[in-house]
């Protein structure tokens, strides 16, 4: 046995949306950003509300009102009226009674997609061509790591995902999020999480019943002294819950190996609005100004929630519901396009939660003409260099990694860290349907000009969960395979 135990992190995920990860050209990397918390939002509004862009004055009109459940960040705090910020931005006065706490889920999400962000950018600027990944995935795996982490591991691990609340709140709100992906029988979203712990080993109780209680992770027991074996057994398990969209676990298993943690998602739906298959046509893609590929380009007219702003195209593709074809589900595919062809560094340099959140808001039903790429993503990713990237330091070096909460023994004394984090992820979109089942919201007239949204050059996209904002996927497509 070597002197320091092993903890290996597998990160598996796979998405499959009805909706090639090739080299391109070297981009000039930026220098990386600090994260920041700037945006997060601290209350919630529990019914609708007026505000008041001055502090009110005696009988002032209010400047407008908040809907119920919009999401703020309380700026400054008075008995009478709070100053407050909203997703776009807008600085404004607020009567604190009318506002509650976020609920842990939403704490969760917020702080996941802050995490998303973070990471995304690391990627961005180490990774030459497409880049995808599930953010909550792999927060929900470093979650169960950070449950069972203590010092500044447990620290580091802490403020790389902005979990800047109670840490009951943090177990509480991956749990309720968890949750809602199990009943989101609409489409096909389903989490799992699980253990493989060496057999024999005697790991901390409470670390193994807050991990099945709130993540649903049972400890399966194998023996990595037949690192082949162990490996079978973890990659079965993977391929059952991905659909077998996910094959293998990718980890190089050791005889010293004493734990694994793996986190797998799974997303199939169907459009809300189909694509038609005899529309879709081959045509140019534009890498940059210069160079050019041919893909298969996907179109339909029809009513979309579409936005332009900051030299930027947001179009958001609702998923349906499966029992009730007519009706859009709680997940959509929101697309980021530069208006230049060679434009996404730009919006890269610019891009933070705020910006997102601020882009997202206002988004209207517009008559648009979509044409977008018929494409698969399938990536592998070694996480240990972005989460150092991102402040997660300690758990990858033995001796001062501290997961005393998993061995059980006393900080110091804790043989475990962390020498591999892998992330696969599997991403198809197509046009999901037939011409004939297509639906729209739009009632065109013979004189209405559609909006064209052509995503024929790189673009920026994610897949979220509506009800609490969190992002399932996130990534940007520069080059076909």
């Amino acid at each position: 046995m070597q002197p320091w135990l092993r903890l290996l992190v597998l990160l598996a995920f796979a998405g499959c949306s009805d909706t090639a990860s090739v080299p391109a050209s070297q981009k000039a990397k930026r220098p990386r950003r600090a994260p920041t918390v700037e945006s997060a939002f601290t209350h919630l509004v529990a019914k609708d509300t007026e505000y008041y862009v001055d502090v009110p004055q005696q009988a002032s009109p209010p400047d407008g009102r908040f809907k119920a459940g919009t999401q703020v960040r309380r700026i400054q705090a008075s008995p009478q009226y709070w100053l407050v910020q909203d997703a776009a931005g807008n600085r404004v006065h607020v009567e604190p009674r009318n506002l509650t706490d976020l609920p842990p889920e939403l704490k969760v999400a917020q702080a996941s997609n802050q995490f998303a962000v973070d990471l995304y950018l690391q990627l961005a600027d180490s990774e030459p061509g497409n880049v995808f990944f599930s953010p909550i995935s792999i927060s929900t795996s470093l979650a169960m790591v950070h449950a069972g982490a203590g010092g500044e591991t447990k620290t580091e691990i802490a403020k790389s995902l902005h979990l800047a609340f109670p840490e009951d709140d943090v177990h509480a709100g991956f749990a309720d999020l968890a949750e809602n992906f199990q009943t989101a029988g609409e489409a096909e979203l389903y989490a799992a999480n699980r253990l493989w712990g060496q057999e024999g080993y005697s790991f901390n109780a409470e670390f193994l019943e807050l991990t099945s209680d709130k993540y649903g992770a049972e400890l399966g027991q194998v023996d990595f002294a037949r690192p082949a074996e162990a490996s079978r057994q973890i990659s079965s398990w993977i391929e059952q819950q991905t659909r077998s969209r996910i094959r293998g676990s990718a980890l190089s298993l050791r005889a010293d190996t004493i734990l694994v943690l793996t986190s797998a998602v799974y997303f199939k739906a169907r459009w809300f609005n189909e694509f038609g298959p005899r529309a879709t046509r081959k045509a140019p893609f534009h890498l940059d100004k210069r160079r050019q590929t041919t893909v298969p380009l996907m179109t339909q007219l029809s009513g979309f929630a579409y936005r332009k702003v900051d030299g930027v195209q947001i179009l958001e593709l609702a998923y349906r519901l499966q029992e009730r074809p007519y009706e859009k589900g709680p997940f959509s595919m929101v697309l980021f396009l530069p208006e230049e062809r060679d434009g996404l560094d730009d919006l890269e340099a610019k891009l933070s939660l705020h910006t997102l959140d601020n882009w997202l808001t206002g988004l209207r039903n517009e008559l648009v003409k979509v044409v977008i790429p018929k494409f698969t993503l399938e990536t592998q990713m070694d996480m240990n260099a972005p989460l150092a990237s991102l402040g997660v330091t300690r758990a990858f070096r033995p001796g001062d990694a501290d997961f005393s909460g998993i061995s059980g023994r006393e900080p110091g004394k804790d043989p475990l860290y962390i020498t591999s984090a892998v992330h696969k992820t599997m991403l198809d979109v197509n046009e999901a349907g037939t011409e004939a089942a297509a639906t729209t919201e739009w009632a065109v007239g013979a004189s209405d000009e559609p909006i064209l949204f052509q995503a024929d050059h790189p673009f920026l996209f994610l897949i979220r969960d509506n009800r609490t904002g969190v992002f399932l996927f996130l990534g940007r497509f520069v080059t076909p395979g």
